[in-house]
């Protein structure tokens, strides 16, 4: 009765249940199982009829039983023969199930089973791992304070181990004692406070890498509010992180510059209205702020300022240099204006330029650029990610969407449905499906970035698509979906920013340099040799420091004005190469640079000497000023260049001017001073030859002596060189005076002049302009007397290093010429003076008819 009892219970059983006899071998060895009886139960868990396997052997029933994975048989038999018992689980495989088997032998070759089908619970499972071990999110989760329970492959691979190393392990025993007192402590905290904590942590991972996690750590009550375990998360955000700080500091040092810049800067719309300014554009106009922005450019009262300003609204840079007052305060200021035209991807202007400087003084301006931009919020958030696996056919066989989303979408719009078929808004949609298919096809990661347009707005993601094996072996695709809209945001808010103030970087119209002075700061703050005064005359006593020391800039970026001031076409090319622009002023300037570094100054100021890149030296006035906020470090320095080579050459000339003005009124005083000596003695001679002379004559002589000498200085007034004459105009200007005294009673006497392009100095100028005045003035007077046709020829020309001097006529002529050797007339005797004067020799000869008279000296001046 009893024994019926248990029999029915075991019947009506919702576990399955089989007893049978184990078959031996003729070894002796389990080599089959006979069932001798099996309940309901054991049949809906196999999918047998009692009929097709009671008092059957179960080789027979399942002919593949051995042949894959688990040894069934064996391990039945090792039951049945030594009366022991066991749970066994495992997949069986001519089932497909996964069973747990309860084994006991009640007596000996007999054994019992019950059955319980767990093949959706281990399915589930392995749906989960498989999720968990092919995201990059690393995920694990504690038993206790120090022990690990299950973690995924992110998080095995992090620490360097198999997920079996790290899995159900004591913390100190994956990680090293100093690591696992700091995650203990921190797991402290979270079983004391009982509630969800998240950080950011640099961590080692097992590269030696440092990387930044943003750690989230929820820990899962029990029903009496302790703490059964933890759920652990790792984010790796070291590149958003870096991303971050990055663009902050590129947005940093393009807003410094604009604050900072030493003149002033205004922008104006495609409306020609103000949108921003400087504060030295403020100062530079006198107006205030408010009155400035939104003022229409194009309604100023200069007209030509307006006009530059409307050529670059044309898309033509111009400039404008004048007094300008200003329409609101009335202040009047002489500036300089560059207006460079800012256009649109269409080519067309959208607005304008401006840099304007006080020329007042020449002094750059030194007031901050007004800040345009708050600081970018954070690009990280805590893990909050959409989660789904598709099939090879692209059907959603897994979804998993946070409740935080703004745009949700439940589980029945995907699973079991073709993404295809998927309610999803485009054009996202169309991308995803792109993805998907890529990843599949090509069996490799792709990522794909798309935005949906909610009713807060627009919002971007970004989804990482892994190609993966299940277990069955079938290719799956797992997608992680990240929110990214605030890093996308802040992305395109600091790109636009950056373009703005990138541009007004790149388009000033002054050389502008970014350099870092940190290195040499520190190194001048910790130098205790250096001396409290006379810090120039230290530095330029050691040259070689100073270069050492040059070394140590770093050149952060230059504008193309830069690059154009020293006719180099790249920026790197410029400033690995920057010693190629220094010239020994460069140097020296360099180390007065340092000293002012040395002393705390925060800007200075020189004028120096650059070379360009192909050796053209260039004087350039320099100017830099730290950057406000690094005034202890020196790693931010705004550094001015302008072109000033012009100038000093304009200045030189000037100066090179006045000495010579000074050199010839010098001898201005000296050469009327011997002058007039020379007219006092040329009247003493003359009364001494020719006291019953008459009078008339003596004046005119007198008069053409002095008019000669007269067109020397005549000629060094009309021309810019004050130390030579051009001889031909000389002679030219002469013939015409002495033909204009002498020919006056309708004589016909022609005067040929054949004169070289000579320049002479003013030292022989003089004495063979006389010569040539007495020579002409005696063939005029003596040569024609009874004649009234004739011809004088003139020659001056240069034969190797002779001048040589000829007065030919075709007159009378003299039986004699030797006679005037030695001559008693007054006239010839001051020709012979003038000859002995320059270093010269005369000669004179008969021609046929007439006279020649050759003056011949050598081209070097005498005593030279």
């Amino acid at each position: 009765m009893k024994e019926d009892y248990y029999k029915k219970i075991l019947m009506e059983s919702q576990v399955g249940y089989a007893f049978g006899k184990i078959v031996l071998d003729d070894d002796g060895r389990p080599e089959d199982l006979y069932i001798l009886e099996v309940n309901p139960a054991f049949c809906r868990h196999t999918g047998l009829l009692p009929g097709q396997i009671e008092n059957k052997r179960i080789g027979n029933v399942l002919p593949d039983l051995r042949a894959k994975g688990f040894t069934w048989i064996e391990k039945i038999g090792e039951v049945a023969c030594n009366g022991s018992s066991t749970i066994v689980e495992d997949y069986v495989a001519p089932l497909d199930l996964w069973l747990r088997v309860e084994l006991q032998s009640p007596e000996n070759m007999y054994v019992s089973a019950t059955l319980t089908d767990i093949t959706h619970e281990r399915r589930l499972r392995e749906e989960y791992e498989l999720l968990a071990n092919n995201i990059s999110t690393q995920i694990w989760y504690l038993k206790d304070l120090e022990t690990y329970g299950n973690v995924n492959r992110a998080h095995a691979d992090f620490l360097g181990r198999t997920v079996e190393d790290v899995q159900n392990k004591s913390l100190y025993e994956v990680l090293s004692r100093s690591e696992a007192d700091i995650c203990v402590s921190g797991n402290q905290r979270v079983f004391n406070e009982k509630k969800a904590l998240a950080a950011n942590e640099w961590v080692t991972n097992a590269a030696g890498e440092s990387r930044l996690l943003r750690i989230t750590k929820n820990p899962k009550l029990a029903s009496d509010g302790s703490v059964r375990f933890v759920v652990c998360s790792a984010e790796d955000v070291t590149e958003h992180h870096f991303a971050e700080q990055a663009l902050r500091r590129s947005e940093e040092r393009l807003r410094r510059i604009f604050e900072h810049a030493p003149f002033g800067i205004m922008h104006v719309n495609g409306s020609g209205r103000i949108t921003t300014c400087n504060d030295q554009f403020v100062n530079i106009i006198g107006s205030s702020r408010e009155q400035l922005l939104g003022f229409d450019v194009l309604s100023i009262q200069n007209k030509e300022a307006k006009k530059a300003i409307a050529n670059a609204f044309e898309g033509n840079v111009s400039d404008y240099e004048g007094v300008y007052t200003s329409m609101m305060s009335g202040k009047t200021t002489p500036v300089r204006g560059f207006f460079t035209p800012l256009k649109a991807e269409d080519g067309s202007v959208n607005g304008i330029l401006g840099i304007i400087e006080d020329i007042t003084e020449r002094i750059v301006a030194e007031n901050a650029l007004r800040a345009s931009e708050e600081q970018l919020r954070s690009l990280f958030e805590t893990m909050d990610e959409l989660i789904f696996m598709v099939d090879e056919d692209l059907i959603f066989r897994e979804y998993h969407m946070p409740k935080s989303r703004s745009f949700r979408l439940s589980e029945d719009h995907f699973l079991g449905k073709s993404v295809y078929e998927a309610s999803f808004p485009r054009p996202a949609r169309d991308k995803v499906i792109e993805g998907l298919k890529k990843a599949r096809d090509k069996n490799r990661f792709t990522n794909v970035e798309y935005y949906l347009d909610l009713l807060g707005g627009r919002s971007w993601y970004d989804m990482n698509i892994n190609p993966v094996r299940n277990k069955d072996g079938r290719k799956v695709l797992v997608a992680v979906v990240r929110d990214v809209t605030a890093r996308k945001q802040a992305e395109l808010d600091l790109m636009e920013s950056e373009q703005k103030y990138r541009q007004l970087f790149e388009d000033a119209p002054i050389s502008l340099w970014e350099k870092d002075f940190s290195i040499i700061k520190h190194w001048l703050n910790n130098r205790e040799d250096l001396p409290a005064d006379n810090l120039e005359t230290y530095f330029l006593e050691r040259p070689e420091m100073v270069r050492k020391l040059f070394q140590k800039v770093k050149i952060l970026d230059v504008n193309q004005r830069t690059l154009k001031l020293y006719k180099e076409e790249h920026k790197n090319s410029l400033i690995k190469g920057l010693n190629s622009i220094f010239t020994e002023h460069t140097w020296k300037d360099f180390a007065r640079s340092l000293a002012a570094i040395a002393r705390g100054d925060k800007d200075f100021t020189a004028e120096t000497r650059h070379k360009t890149i192909d050796g053209e030296i260039r004087d350039v006035s320099i100017h830099w000023k730290v950057a406000p906020g690094y005034e202890k470090t020196y790693a931010r320095v705004l550094h001015s260049e302008f072109d000033i080579t012009e100038q000093k050459k304009a200045e030189e000339q000037i100066r090179e001017n006045l000495r010579e003005k000074n050199i010839l009124l010098a001898e201005i005083h000296h050469r009327v001073k011997n002058n007039m000596a020379v007219i006092s003695s040329l009247l003493t001679l003359q009364s001494e030859f020719q006291s019953d002379a008459d009078p008339g004559k003596i004046l005119r002589d007198t008069r053409n002596r002095i008019q000669s000498m007269g067109l020397v200085h005549e000629l060094v007034y009309e021309h810019d060189n004050f130390a030579e004459i051009n001889f031909r105009p000389l002679l030219e200007r002469l013939v015409q005076i002495l033909s204009d005294v002498y020919l006056v009673n309708d004589k016909e006497i022609s005067v040929n002049v054949s004169c070289d392009d000579v320049q002479l100095d003013l030292n022989r100028s003089m004495p063979c302009t006389l010569i040539a005045n007495e020579l002409m003035s005696n063939a005029f007077q003596h040569a024609f007397s009874q004649s009234d046709k004739g011809n004088i020829d003139v020659i001056f020309e240069k034969k190797a290093d002779t001048y040589r001097l000829v007065i030919r006529d075709d007159g009378e002529g003299i039986d004699d010429p030797g006679d005037l050797e030695n001559p008693g007339s007054f006239g010839y005797t001051i020709i012979h003076g003038l000859v002995q004067q320059i270093r010269g020799d005369i000669s004179f000869s008969a021609e046929n008819p007439g006279l020649s008279v050759e003056v011949t000296f050598h081209t070097e001046q005498p005593g030279k």
